[in-house]
């Protein structure tokens, strides 16, 4: 038994543990922040991130659902947004599957960020629009909707753009070779 339990233990990918465990911190502190564009360029960040390092498995899915569940549980999201969640849950992983097969696909991470950042932001505009009008009937929809709109494209871009700043300086920086 000692035995198995050792050979468990020796089968840990500690670098992929710890870049998840960042992915995770990173994508469960943002919310904290109280501003829409830093909020959001870091969680797409980190979305593009765990895509790229993971593909679209079990471990990006967590990064991909934990901002919106940190936002509800701590209070920061506005309350006209709960029912939104589950839809900004499924944009998250629809940005996600649409950069995985456009760069998969194509190998072009730059294409993936803007075709999957494109559709997000199809995807939010259009179910905030049915969602927050057929649900609210106040002054605060039309700014939810706004928050649901633009802001939501210009974050994704920002959040891939840093994703692939971030690739590239590491990958560059893990390549110099010794003198």
């Amino acid at each position: 038994m000692s035995e198995s339990k050792a050979l468990t233990l020796s089968k840990i990918n500690y670098a992929s543990l710890a870049k998840l465990a960042f992915l995770l911190a990173t994508a469960i502190v943002s919310p904290l922040f109280f501003s829409q564009p830093i909020t959001g360029s870091f969680v797409n960040m980190t979305l593009f991130l765990a895509v790229y390092f993971y593909g679209f498995k079990k471990e990006a899915i967590a990064v991909a659902v934990m901002p919106s569940l940190v936002a509800v549980a701590c209070g920061q999201l506005l309350w006209a947004l709960a029912p939104m969640v589950p839809f900004i849950m499924l944009s998250n992983l629809i940005l996600m599957a649409v950069f995985v097969f456009i760069y998969r696909k194509y190998k072009n991470f730059l294409a993936g960020i803007m075709v999957a950042a494109f559709i997000k932001f199809v995807w939010l505009y259009a179910t905030s629009h049915v969602l927050i009008f057929a649900v609210l009937h106040s002054a605060i929809a039309a700014k939810v909707a706004v928050m649901m709109s633009w802001p939501q494209l210009a974050t994704a871009v920002a959040g891939g753009l840093m994703a692939y700043l971030a690739i590239k300086v590491s990958t560059s920086s893990s390549v110099k070779t010794r003198d």
